[in-house]
């Protein structure tokens, strides 16, 4: 699959979290995003300093702050079933996205309290968050990476 029929192909299982994803497909998909992302950053950079310069820039620093924050919507949630489908291609279940997604949840959460209470018990609830978090993304990376089982899963068949 090409660069092109993996980002249709991302786009066009937007909400699809069943079946399976190439290797292929899923990291072009995830390049596509990538450069998205950093060429609405880049903008909003360059947008930022003009704006610096220019007080009436201002306007045009709210207009890519929405689209940027627009993008990150609107990319969320095909790159999340493009994960899930690509963990089903390797085997592995997609819960794995959900505990990723859970951990990120508590960690913001455990921020959001930690500074309101003093005291060493917090900090280290939150190391131990980011540890448990590392380890989900590192063996998620692990997963994605890996070769699509040719077997018939409960995830339909290999490719």
């Amino acid at each position: 699959m090409g660069f092109a029929e993996a980002v249709e192909a991302g786009y066009r299982n937007y909400f699809n979290f069943s079946g399976r994803a190439t290797r292929a497909a899923y990291w072009w998909f995830v390049l596509w995003n990538a450069l998205l992302l950093f060429t609405t950053v880049m903008l909003a950079a360059v947008a930022i300093s003009i704006q610096r310069t220019n007080p009436p820039g201002a306007l045009v620093v709210a207009v890519l702050a929405l689209i940027l924050g627009l993008f990150l919507l609107a990319s969320c949630i095909p790159q999340l079933a493009a994960e899930v489908r690509r963990l089903h291609d390797a085997g592995h279940s997609g819960k794995w996205v959900l505990a990723q997604i859970g951990l990120i949840v508590a960690r913001g959460g455990l921020l959001a309290v930690d500074h309101r209470v003093p005291g060493l018990g917090l900090h280290l609830a939150g190391l131990g968050l980011a540890l448990v978090s590392l380890g989900i993304d590192i063996a998620i990376f692990i997963f994605l990476v890996q070769p699509s089982r040719q077997d018939y899963g409960k995830y339909g068949y290999g490719r």
